[in-house]
């Protein structure tokens, strides 16, 4: 039997640019953190093998303290760590894989042909191909010549199994069980779904480590794998991230006031149990008066102490009095029929502009305010790189 860390697409050194300086450091930190408590974890379990299948980091550059923290976390496992390099990551003659001083437990894949590191102690060979540059369009996967029998054969490989037109290396998990691989360990998805068991190969992305943005809600993690003597594989998913995010909608239809939204948001925050762990996003839907404004800052400073932090998006779409208006011979009746195509066929996008375009012309008529606060987004928005 075999125990095996699969763990990828940490991307220590992400720059995280929309944050001011000294969170973007903690940030980064925190991903430091989490690579250590990884490699402390492995040790504990005395795992055989640690696969990492590309964006260790998140690019060329990578800071000497982190490079220096790396080794030390290597050292710290023991066992054989086996690196495939990816998109964010790949192996260039000015990368740290390539001028680098990694310990003698480090095994990288330098090349984008197929190649394969063997431990015969464990009976197991590994095989992989590295990213060389920024994309690969092609699988290398179908470039894998016969297997030995006399091995448990496993892939590292950084690659899209999603998409078979991906310039990131494109790999479809059929090829992967017709070459007879005991157990694919892939990385480039964040949010991966439970590996997939076919024929006689388990095909597996361990995820991302760690949440970098919305795009990466929940808890997060890397995969325990064992393969025992007759070649079966079991998994289980282990929790590294103590902090997430989270999005949730709410409807808020009917709300008499911005303080009512605010009400609404605080009971959501409660009945689902997030506190200070959780960075929360809330698309605020449904249909609202025409006069009520959502002023999204001062909803947003009466909420936040709930959460570590708080991004509203509106997208409610105001009410109105269609049956009125499409027969109202003033100017408030022209604006709505010039806009009506708009409000009731065109894509959700389509429709809110032309919502809120209606709303303003109203309130204009009417002599009111028109946008009581033009904000409508607050926060952080990091996006998700793979």
């Amino acid at each position: 039997m075999i125990k095996i860390f699969h763990t990828a697409d940490l991307h220590l050194d992400s720059p995280f640019a929309s944050l001011p300086p000294s969170l973007s450091e903690e940030r980064r930190a925190e991903l430091r953190r989490t690579y250590i408590d990884m490699m402390k974890y492995a040790a504990r379990e005395n795992v055989d093998l640690v696969l990492i299948p590309g964006d260790l980091f998140d690019s060329a550059y990578v800071n000497r303290d982190t490079a220096a923290l790396l080794c030390e976390g290597f050292r710290q496992v023991g066992c054989p760590v086996v690196i495939c390099p990816g998109n964010h990551d790949p192996y260039t003659p000015d990368s740290i894989y390539a001028t680098g001083t990694f310990p003698s437990n480090v095994y990288v894949f330098s090349d984008e042909t197929p190649s394969y590191f063997d431990f015969p102690e464990l009976g197991v060979r590994v095989w992989g191909a590295a990213f060389v540059r920024k994309l690969m369009e092609n699988t290398p996967i179908v470039k894998v010549p016969k297997l030995p029998e006399d091995r448990i054969n496993i892939l590292c490989q950084h690659g899209d199994t999603r998409n078979l037109l991906s310039k990131k290396c494109p790999i479809n998990p059929r090829d992967i069980a017709y070459r007879g691989f005991t157990y694919a360990a892939l990385g480039h998805i964040h949010l991966p779904a439970d590996p997939e068991v076919i024929d006689n190969t388990t095909v597996a992305y361990s995820g991302c480590p760690v949440g970098r943005s919305f795009d990466e809600p929940g808890w997060c993690g890397a995969l325990l794998v064992t393969v025992d003597d007759g070649r079966r594989v079991s998994w289980e998913r282990v929790r590294f991230s103590d902090k997430r995010y989270m999005v949730e909608r709410l409807d808020v239809t009917g709300a008499a006031s911005y303080t009512e939204v605010a009400s609404r948001i605080l009971e959501l925050i409660s009945e689902r149990s997030y506190g200070k762990e959780t960075s929360l996003r809330v698309v605020l839907e449904g249909e609202v008066s025409p006069q009520l404004r959502l002023p999204l800052t001062n909803i947003v400073k009466m909420c936040q102490d709930a959460v570590a932090f708080l991004e509203l998006k509106d997208r409610t779409l105001p009410i109105f009095d269609t049956s009125y208006l499409e027969n109202d011979m003033t100017l408030r009746g022209a604006v709505y029929r010039e806009l009506a195509p708009r409000l009731h066929e065109g894509s959700q996008h389509e429709r809110s502009v032309a919502a809120e375009a209606l709303r303003a012309a109203l309130a204009a008529i009417d002599d009111r305010v028109i946008f009581a606060d033009a904000v409508t987004e607050v926060g952080e928005n990091e996006g998700v790189t793979k």
